[in-house]
C-alpha cells in the first residue's frame, strides 16, 4: 500500500489546499527535502506530499491513482536522479508528462543541463545555483512559477463561490479508487458540471478532522456514498460519524453500489437509508441523480465566460471536484476565445508548464499574441492609466515568451513599443510604480541589446534604468527597490568589463557593494550576504584581469569571511560551494604575488571542500570542480619545480574528468580531459621521461583535434593550438626538428585563425607567442630569412597593441622580438641595426622592471644592456661600453 506523508505551514490540516508531491532519488531527500520544501511553503499555502519511505513495496496502480491528483510534482535533479535506477524518474516523471501534471526540475548540478534535457526532453527547468547576477534571480523565477501553476487561497475561494452546490462523499480508505471513480462518472451528466464534491483526501480522522466534516456536511446538499463489501464487513468511520451526522443534519441520501452488497446487511448497518442505486446501470443512475438535482432545487448552469473559466480552473486543479483536464480546457479555453483575458493568460501558463495538456511553448505564445492584441484594443478604446499599465505588463510578457525561444527579431520591436509607451505616457499617480515599470521595461531592452552584442545601445538604455531606480530607493527606502539597483549596478558593470572598460565596471561593482553590504547588514538575510559575496567575487576577478593582486586579495577576503560565516550559521552546501570558491581565488591571488606556499595552502583548503562536497553530493558539478582543483595544484607544483607532486595531482584530475567523460560525454570534460594529459606530460617532461611526456601529448592533441572536428567551441580551438605549441617544445628540445616545425606551425595556424576570428587580445598575445617560436626555432635551424619573417610580423602585430594597451606580456612579446632581431644583426655586424633593436628591447624591459620589481625582469633588462655593452665594445666606443656595463651591473646587483 502506498502511504503518503504531508507538510504545511505549521502542519495544518492539507483538506482544501493545493497539492505539490516531493519526489527525488532516495539518497537526495536528505540533502534537499528541507530547504526545497521550506522555499516552496515560503511561497505557497500548499500541502506537501512525499512518500518517506521511497524504497517500501508498493501498489504501482494504488500509487498512480494518488499522484494522479497532485497539481505540481516537485524534483530536484541530481546525477543520482538521472543515471541511477530510482523511482522519481522511472515512474513519478514518466507518469507526470504523460498525463500533463506540471514538472518543476530543480538542477541542483548546473552541469546537469544537456543530460536533463537528453533524458528527460525539452522541459524548462529552474537552476538554484545559477549566480548569473544580469539575469532574473531564482527566487523570482521560482515564486512565478508557482503562481502560475498552483491556485492561491483568493482565487481558490472564487472557485468555490462559482459551484451551484455541493455534493459530500463519503467512502473508506480502502476504497478511494472506487471514489474518484464515482465523481468521474457524476460529472459525466452535464448537469453536475458546476457541482462540487467534497472528500477527505489523504487524511486520518483526528479531532479537527470531525470538525472539518461537520463543516462540509453543513454546506452539502447531497450525501453520497460509496457502497463496497469494506462499507458493511467491520465498524468504520463512515458507519459511526459520517452518516449519523449526515442523518443529523437532515441530509438527501444517495448509496452508489459500486461493488454487489446484500441490501439488507446495509439497511441493518445505515440505518433508513434509501436502496442504493447500481453503478452499472448508466441511464438509471443519471435520471436518479437528476431528480435528486431537481428535488434539491439547484438552479441551471451560468453559461457566462467567467463562470466557465472559474469551473475549469476547478477541474485543472482539482478544487473540490476530480481533476478533468480535457473538460478543463475545453472551458478555458471557450472562456478565452469569448475574449475573457483572464482565460487567455491561464492557457499561455498552462501550454508552457504542461498544465493538464502537452507543453507547447509556440502555442503559449499564440495565446500571449491574443493577449497583447486585446489590450491595445482595449487602451485605444479607453486610454486610462489601468488600461496602460495592463499592456505594458502584457507586452513584457509576450517580449519573455519571445526571448526564451531565441526569437529576438520578435522581441525586439516588442519591448521597444513597451519602452516607447513608457516614454510618452508617463504617469504621475504613482511616480515609484511607474519608475518601477519603466526601468523594467529599459532592463530588458538593455539586456536584449547586449545578447545581440549591441553593446552602445544596451550601456545606454541600462543607464537610464539606473537613473529610475535610483528615484525609487529615495521614494520608497524599501528592501525590494535597493535589491533591485544592485542587480542594475552589476548588470551594467558586467556590461563594461565585457567591454574592457576596467574603470568603468569597477565603479559599478563598489556601488553594488556598497549598496548590497547595507542590505546585508540591515537584513542578515542569507539572500543578501550570497549577494554581496557574488559582487565581491566579481570585484575580484576584474582586478585579477588587471593583475592588481593586492585589490583583488581584499575582495576575496571578505568573500572568504562572509564564506566562514555562513558554514557556521546554516552548513549549507550553498555555503560550502562559496567558500571553497573563494579559496580558490586567493590561490590565484597569491600564485600572481609569487607566494606559492600560500598559494598551495589556499588550493588544499578549496580542495578539502571540494572532496566533501563531491562525497556528498556526487554532482557533476562538485567532481569537475574538485578535477579542476587537483589540476590547479598539479600545475602549482609544476611550476614550483616539484614535477612527482604534479604528476600525482594531474593524474587524480584526468581520472575524474575521463569518469565524467564517459558519464556525460560532454564536450567541456572532453576538453578537460585532453587538459589533464597535457598537465601529466609536462610532469612528465620535468622528469625527463620524454617518451611518456609525448604519448600524453599525442592523446591530447588526438581528442582535441576529434573535437575540435564535431564543435565550434572556441576554447577547444584554444586549447588544441596550446596542446601542438607545448608538444613542439618538447620535439625542439629532443631534437626532433621536423615534428617541432610541424606542431608550431600548426598551432600558429589555428592562433591566427582565432586572432581573426574573436579579435580579442589575447588572441593577439597568443598569436605573438606562436610567431616568436617559429622565429626561434627557425634562427637556431640556421633558416635566417624565415626566422627574420616571423620577428618582424610579430612586431607589426604588437607595435599598435603595445601603444593601445601597454599591457605587460604585450611588452614583454615584443622586447623578446626586438631582441632577437638584435641578435641577428649584431651576428651580421650590422651594427648600427642591431643598436636600434635592443634599444627598443631594453627601454620595453626598462618599463617591465619598473613595473613588475621581479628579479626576472631585471635580468632581462640587464642582458639588453649588456648586448648593447658587446656591440659598442666592438665598435671601439669605450665611454658607451663602459655605461652599459654598469647599468647590466646595476640590475643583476639588485637581483
Amino acid at each position: 500500500m502506498a502511504n503518503l506523508t504531508y507538510k504545511t505551514r505549521g502542519m495544518s490540516s492539507p483538506q482544501g489546499k493545493q497539492k505539490v508531491y516531493f519526489t527525488c532519488h532516495p539518497t537526495d531527500s536528505a540533502l534537499y527535502f528541507e530547504s526545497v520544501t521550506d522555499e516552496i511553503l515560503r511561497y505557497q499555502n500548499c500541502a506537501i506530499w512525499y512518500d518517506d519511505e521511497p524504497l517500501a513495496l508498493y501498489d504501482r496502480a494504488e500509487y498512480e491513482n494518488l499522484l494522479s491528483t497532485m497539481n505540481l510534482i516537485v524534483i530536484p535533479v541530481t546525477s543520482r536522479f538521472l543515471y541511477q535506477p530510482n523511482r522519481a524518474l522511472e515512474v513519478d516523471f514518466s507518469y507526470a508528462i504523460e498525463h500533463h501534471i506540471p514538472v518543476l526540475p530543480l538542477l541542483q548540478d548546473s552541469e546537469l543541463a544537456a543530460p536533463f534535457n537528453k533524458i528527460c526532453g525539452d522541459l524548462q527547468y529552474l537552476d538554484p545555483h545559477n549566480q548569473d547576477d544580469t539575469q532574473i534571480s531564482y527566487q523570482e523565477k521560482f515564486q512565478n512559477y508557482l503562481e502560475s501553476v498552483l491556485v492561491g487561497d483568493e482565487l481558490a475561494k472564487k472557485i468555490r463561490d462559482a459551484f451551484d452546490a455541493y455534493i459530500f462523499l463519503s467512502y473508506r480508505k480502502k476504497d478511494r479508487a472506487y471514489a474518484q471513480t464515482l465523481m468521474r462518472l457524476i460529472h459525466q451528466n452535464p448537469f453536475c458540471r458546476d457541482i462540487a464534491i467534497w472528500y477527505d483526501e489523504f487524511l486520518t480522522p483526528g479531532e479537527n478532522f470531525n470538525q472539518s466534516i461537520g463543516a462540509a456536511l453543513e454546506k452539502s446538499d447531497l450525501f453520497t456514498m460509496v457502497v463496497t463489501p469494506n462499507l458493511v464487513n467491520e465498524p468504520n468511520y463512515v458507519m459511526t460519524t459520517e452518516y449519523p451526522l449526515a442523518q443529523r443534519h437532515g441530509k438527501e441520501t444517495l448509496p452508489v453500489m459500486m461493488v454487489p452488497v446484500d441490501q439488507e446487511i446495509l439497511q441493518q448497518k445505515f440505518e433508513s437509508c434509501p436502496p442504493s442505486v447500481k453503478v452499472e446501470d448508466a441511464a438509471g443512475f443519471s435520471q436518479h441523480l437528476l431528480d435528486l438535482v431537481r428535488k434539491l432545487g439547484i438552479e441551471e448552469q451560468n453559461t457566462s465566460p467567467e463562470h466557465r473559466f472559474f469551473i475549469g480552473l476547478a477541474y485543472l486543479g482539482g478544487i473540490d471536484v476530480e481533476i478533468d483536464n480535457e473538460k478543463a480546457l475545453e472551458l478555458i479555453k471557450g472562456a478565452a476565445e469569448e475574449g475573457l483575458t483572464e482565460a487567455a493568460v491561464k492557457l499561455v501558463s498552462m501550454y508552457r508548464n504542461g498544465n493538464g495538456v502537452k507543453r507547447n511553448y509556440y502555442a503559449a505564445i499564440h495565446w500571449q499574441e491574443k493577449i497583447v492584441a486585446q489590450c491595445r484594443q482595449h487602451y485605444r478604446d479607453n486610454s486610462e492609466e489601468n488600461a496602460l499599465n495592463h499592456l505594458l505588463m502584457e507586452l513584457y510578457h509576450l517580449f519573455l515568451r519571445y526571448e526564451e525561444m531565441r526569437e529576438y527579431t520578435k522581441a525586439m520591436p516588442v519591448i521597444q513599443e513597451a519602452v516607447d509607451l513608457c516614454q510618452e505616457h508617463r504617469t504621475t499617480s504613482d511616480a515609484y510604480a511607474w519608475n518601477h515599470c519603466y526601468s523594467l521595461m529599459l532592463d530588458s531592452l538593455g539586456h536584449l541589446y547586449f545578447s545581440t552584442g549591441q553593446y552602445q545601445e544596451s550601456e545606454k538604455t541600462l543607464k537610464q534604468s539606473i537613473t529610475l531606480a535610483e528615484l525609487n530607493i529615495w521614494d520608497k527606502a524599501s528592501l525590494l527597490p535597493r535589491r533591485t539597483l544592485g542587480k542594475k549596478y552589476s548588470r551594467i558593470a558586467f556590461l563594461y568589463a565585457e567591454c574592457r572598460k576596467h574603470d568603468l565596471a569597477l565603479e559599478y561593482y563598489k556601488k553594488c557593494a556598497d549598496l548590497r553590504q547595507e542590505l546585508a547588514l540591515e537584513t542578515g538575510e542569507t539572500s543578501d550576504r550570497e549577494d554581496l559575496v557574488t559582487t565581491y567575487n566579481n570585484m575580484g576577478t576584474l582586478y585579477l584581469s588587471q593583475l592588481k593582486y593586492l585589490e583583488a586579495e581584499h575582495c576575496f577576503a571578505d568573500t572568504m569571511l562572509l564564506g566562514v560565516q555562513l558554514i557556521k550559521e546554516t552548513d549549507s552546501l550553498r555555503a560550502k560551494e562559496l567558500l571553497a570558491v573563494a579559496y580558490n581565488n586567493m590561490a590565484v591571488v597569491s600564485k600572481g604575488q609569487k607566494k606559492s606556499t600560500l598559494s598551495k595552502e589556499y588550493y588544499s583548503k578549496s580542495l578539502a571542500l571540494r572532496q566533501e562536497l563531491a562525497e556528498l553530493t556526487e554532482s557533476i558539478a562538485s567532481r569537475e570542480s574538485l578535477a579542476l582543483c587537483y589540476s590547479n595544484l598539479g600545475i602549482l607544483y609544476y611550476e614550483n619545480g616539484s614535477p612527482r607532486e604534479s604528476l600525482t595531482h594531474h593524474q587524480k584530475a584526468m581520472e575524474l574528468y575521463s569518469s565524467l567523460t564517459q558519464e556525460t560525454d560532454s564536450p567541456k570534460n572532453r576538453e578537460h580531459l585532453a587538459m589533464a594529459f597535457v598537465g601529466i606530460a609536462h610532469a612528465l617532461q620535468l622528469l625527463n621521461e620524454n617518451d611518456d611526456s609525448a604519448a600524453h601529448f599525442k592523446k591530447a592533441i588526438s581528442l582535441l583535434e576529434t573535437l575540435h572536428q564535431e564543435t565550434e567551441i572556441v576554447s577547444v580551438k584554444e586549447a588544441l593550438s596550446s596542446a601542438c605549441n607545448a608538444f613542439g617544445k618538447l620535439c625542439q628540445d629532443t631534437g626532433n626538428l621536423s615534428n617541432a616545425f610541424t606542431f608550431y606551425e600548426k598551432g600558429c595556424s589555428l592562433r591566427e585563425s582565432l586572432a581573426r576570428e574573436n579579435n580579442t587580445l589575447n588572441a593577439w598575445i597568443s598569436l605573438a607567442n606562436s610567431y616568436n617560436n617559429l622565429g626561434y626555432l627557425y634562427l637556431t635551424s640556421h633558416r635566417e630569412k624565415e626566422g627574420v619573417t616571423y620577428y618582424e610580423k610579430n612586431i607589426s602585430l604588437l607595435e599598435p597593441l603595445q601603444k593601445q594597451t601597454n599591457e605587460l606580456e604585450v611588452c614583454q612579446l615584443l622586447s623578446y622580438a626586438y631582441f632577437n632581431l638584435g641578435y641577428v644583426h649584431k651576428d651580421k655586424e650590422e651594427y648600427k641595426t642591431a643598436i636600434l633593436f635592443f634599444e627598443k628591447a631594453a627601454t620595453l624591459r626598462e618599463n617591465m622592471a619598473t613595473r613588475l620589481q621581479t628579479a626576472g625582469a631585471k635580468n632581462e633588462l640587464a642582458a639588453a644592456y649588456i648586448q648593447l655593452s658587446e656591440i659598442y665594445e666592438a665598435m671601439g666606443k669605450n665611454l658607451k661600453t663602459l655605461k652599459y656595463i654598469k647599468l647590466a651591473k646595476k640590475y643583476l646587483t639588485e637581483t
